[in-house]
């Protein structure tokens, strides 16, 4: 895989997520609120909907705490759903709070109504507590790592074992990034891949039209041409879309052959 979903949001929060960044604003100087705020062209352009780890100092010994979001200051405040260490969670909003260490991990993304995310947390009264912001985790969650599984060269030819797979891997609720070659989807394939992504648990990605050798005879076709194509023909889930902007966050090269075109198209 050329990169996935996850990597192109970790190298987000390594070059941009500073607090004096021009792309990415945290501030944490308000009303005991955290507010996040994405330039509006970075928005545009990668969508963020997938949740990033917003790590916050709490005081010690609390407990029974909650945290809320709006995505804008006239929005009512939405609590965020608690998991604990026990639940078994992946890419979704949530909050975990680390008692012992005096830690929140609140994981959330951005959304089509603003390019900011207000955050508070509060005691089980519904005071605003003294949370303040540390930093973004490295992994969602604040896991020890991010680990990736792709199945390559769905098309007519292979649909079968292909929805075989993707049910195996949801029994156990685990992703599946699923590599397309575009001209080879049928209209029963694309109808099998949009049945999947509804269920959960796939993502689709980008695997050329034609599964060339380099070099490609239609780089622009075989790399944009295929994203596009994925786009056209299936209705992304949130996690790929902001506004009428859908994404397409991976591209598995053929072969896993590439070169300098290929790198530059990508």
């Amino acid at each position: 895989m050329r990169y996935s979903f996850v990597i192109s949001l970790l190298f987000f929060c390594y070059v941009w997520g500073n607090e004096n960044s021009s792309i990415l604003t945290i501030d944490n100087s308000a009303r005991n609120e955290t507010i996040i705020t994405i330039d509006a062209q970075t928005h545009i352009d990668y969508g963020l909907a997938y949740p990033v780890t917003y790590e916050f100092i709490i005081p010690s010994g609390s407990d029974n705490l909650q945290s809320y979001r709006r995505f804008q200051s006239t929005q009512d405040w939405s609590q965020i759903v608690e998991k604990t260490p026990e639940d078994f969670f992946n890419g979704i909003e949530a909050v975990r709070f680390d008692y012992n260490e005096n830690t929140a991990y609140v994981s959330i993304g951005f959304s089509e109504f603003s390019d900011s995310i207000f955050i508070k947390i509060t005691d089980s009264d519904g005071n605003n507590i003294d949370a303040t912001y540390l930093a973004m985790s490295v992994y969602y969650d604040n896991r020890d790592a991010a680990v990736t599984a792709t199945a390559d060269d769905w098309a007519f030819w292979n649909n079968n074992e292909f929805v075989q797979t993707c049910q195996n891997f949801r029994s156990f609720n685990l992703w599946l990034s699923c590599a397309i070659v575009t001209d080879g989807a049928d209209l029963n394939t694309w109808i099998d891949i949009q049945t999947h992504l509804d269920s959960g648990y796939v993502e689709a990605i980008s695997h050329s039209r034609t599964h060339p050798y380099v070099p490609y005879d239609d780089l622009e076709g075989e790399v944009l041409g295929s994203m596009q194509d994925i786009i056209d023909n299936l209705d992304l889930p949130a996690h790929n879309s902001y506004g009428n902007h859908e994404y397409v966050y991976a591209w598995v090269a053929p072969y896993g052959e590439y070169d300098d075109a290929i790198d530059s198209m990508v």
